[in-house]
């Protein structure tokens, strides 16, 4: 992962305290400004992917706001930014059939203060997203063989 920010104004770690599952998870933290975090993944392009990860954040103080955004390649697909939002226990995202585009995938965070919590991040490739050409392309060929089996069908005069 690649961390960008302005100097001494946020921390990232990854700790044993910050797990959803396994040893470690990423702990971010945004003291004056904004700051992220990217990974570029090896795509192929033209294909989709699957998306999850999973977030914990805590209740921002009063008066205080706080955001997270994730994107992967020129898709948003998170932006939390509410400052009643909370979630004390970890929280699954995820996101089916998304186009790679560049396959960057960014987690943004400015957040007062208040740790984001981030861990178990899945990429799987899917294939070419459905345009339901092949649903056409079946009913096609199915067409077409009973059209083929009808002109062979043994006829009987009487």
């Amino acid at each position: 992962w690649t961390l960008v920010g302005v100097p001494d104004t946020f921390t990232s770690s990854v700790r044993a305290s910050a797990a959803h599952s396994g040893d470690f998870g990423a702990s971010l933290t945004s003291f004056d400004g904004s700051a992220a975090i990217y990974q570029n993944i090896a795509i192929k392009t033209g294909d989709a992917y699957d998306l999850s990860f999973w977030v914990q954040t805590a209740p921002p103080p009063s008066g205080e706001t706080y955001d997270l955004t994730a994107s992967f390649g020129s898709t948003q697909l998170l932006n939390l930014s509410d400052p009643a939002y909370s979630v004390s226990d970890y929280k699954e995202y995820s996101y089916p059939d998304i186009p790679a585009g560049n396959g960057i995938l960014t987690f943004s965070f400015n957040d007062q203060d208040i740790p984001f919590f981030l861990d178990d991040i899945s990429v799987t490739q899917v294939g070419v997203p459905d345009s339901g050409l092949g649903l056409a392309l079946v009913a096609a060929t199915f067409l077409g063989v009973c059209a083929f089996a009808h002109k062979l069908r043994p006829r009987f005069v009487a």
